[in-house]
Order: structure tokens, then C-alpha cells, then sequence
């Protein structure tokens, strides 16, 4: 398989990676619908994609109770492409404000250096 590009994904399949990015004992879906805003199926038929692609697992708790929840955690790989695809979103809308007419030179100078630090991470 060709190495995966944040680019590579569509926005449903980039907010559930966003979504379990910030937790190493994953979430469960009504937490991960929460905080993307997505329907049930819309998160299933992405999530689904998001596994074949070794990208997310599913877990399902036996011994967390009845029924067993189900948590979806990110994958060493989701979790490197996670951190990819929020890095991209810091820098586009850093270099968006950059553009800002009223930025004083010192101001878009700082932004330009940080998005170049950014770029080197």
C-alpha cells in the first residue's frame, strides 16, 4: 500500500482521526459523534474505511459491563497521520491569517516563523 497523505481523506474520515487523537484509551462513538457533530452512519460507513486501513481499531469490552462498550482507538499509524493532519490545519490557517491586510510586518514575520517551524516538526 502507497504511503497515506492527510490529503488522502475525506473531512468525515479527518474528524473521527482528530477526535481520538488526544486519547490513548480510545472513545467510544457517542463521545467521537459529540465532538464531530457526524450521524451514526456517517461515522460508520468513514470508521469503517478508517480500519480496512489499519488506521483505527475496535475494541469491545467484555468485562466493562452489559451490553460490552465499544471503544475505537487510534492505530501508531492513525495516530502519526492524526498528527499530520492537524499540523496541515494549524498551518493553513496560519498562513490565511498571514494574509490579514492589517498585520503589521513584525506580527506577519512571527507567523511566517512559526509556520516554517511548523513544516520542519
Amino acid at each position: 500500500m502507497k504511503h497515506m497523505e492527510h490529503h488522502d481523506f475525506n473531512d468525515a474520515e479527518r474528524s473521527i482521526l482528530i477526535a481520538l487523537s488526544d486519547s490513548e484509551n480510545g472513545k467510544r462513538i457517542n463521545e467521537i459523534l459529540e465532538i464531530t457533530g457526524m450521524s451514526k452512519p456517517t461515522f460508520s460507513r468513514n470508521v469503517k474505511r478508517l480500519i480496512e486501513l489499519g488506521l483505527v481499531t475496535k475494541e469491545i469490552r467484555a468485562n466493562e459491563g452489559y451490553p460490552p462498550p465499544v471503544y475505537y482507538c487510534l492505530t501508531d499509524k492513525g495516530r502519526k497521520i492524526a498528527k499530520e493532519i492537524i499540523k496541515r490545519n494549524a498551518i493553513n490557517r496560519l498562513t490565511l491569517v498571514s494574509k490579514l491586510p492589517r498585520l503589521s510586518p513584525e506580527k506577519r514575520k512571527r507567523i511566517e516563523e512559526t509556520i516554517k517551524m511548523l513544516e520542519e516538526l
